[in-house]
């Protein structure tokens, strides 16, 4: 969505309609709290992570729901071609390990899952964000080894 933005993009169109008799924004705070900035928008900074793809033959499923939600997805030697081309050196970089996405990230949310889905049972909207999310899960669970983020460290050179 980048996949975890799409979340939140529901959530706040949710939480502003005016029909809305709930926060799915507030619900799902500390779910879902990382907000892609892309690359070529984070070089000011030290330190960037950005969704990548880990092998050049992913399927086209999971292809086709990245290319929704972060179209300009490149690989990890495209990252670095970004930094150094912006004028930053490369201190080194790796990707997150399936941890990360396991025990910091879904655990959490299958627990709020399990938490928010009979008070949103019958709400169109968060019945879809909802299953966005489990949807989301299932991707990482049969695709994780075509993507991943990377971290990377950089200085500015010179």
């Amino acid at each position: 969505m980048n996949l975890f933005l799409s979340l939140s993009k529901d959530a706040r169109r949710l939480s502003k309609s005016p029909a809305n008799d709930c926060s799915l924004e507030a619900e799902f705070h500390g779910v879902d709290e990382a907000v892609h900035i892309g690359i070529r928008n984070f070089l000011g900074q030290r330190r960037a992570i950005e969704a990548v793809w880990l092998r050049p033959d992913a399927p086209e499923a999971v292809r086709r729901r990245w290319s929704t939600d972060y179209p300009g997805m490149g690989d990890i030697e495209t990252c670095r071609r970004i930094v150094r081309d912006a004028g930053y050196a490369l201190l080194g970089d790796f990707v997150l390990p399936d941890s990360a996405w396991w025990e910091h990230y879904y655990a959490p949310m299958r627990e709020r899952l399990a938490q928010l889905t009979p008070r949103y049972a019958g709400n169109a909207v968060g019945e879809a964000v909802l299953r966005a999310c489990r949807e989301e899960i299932e991707t990482y669970r049969e695709f994780a080894e075509y993507y991943g983020y990377v971290f990377l460290v950089t200085a500015v050179d010179g």
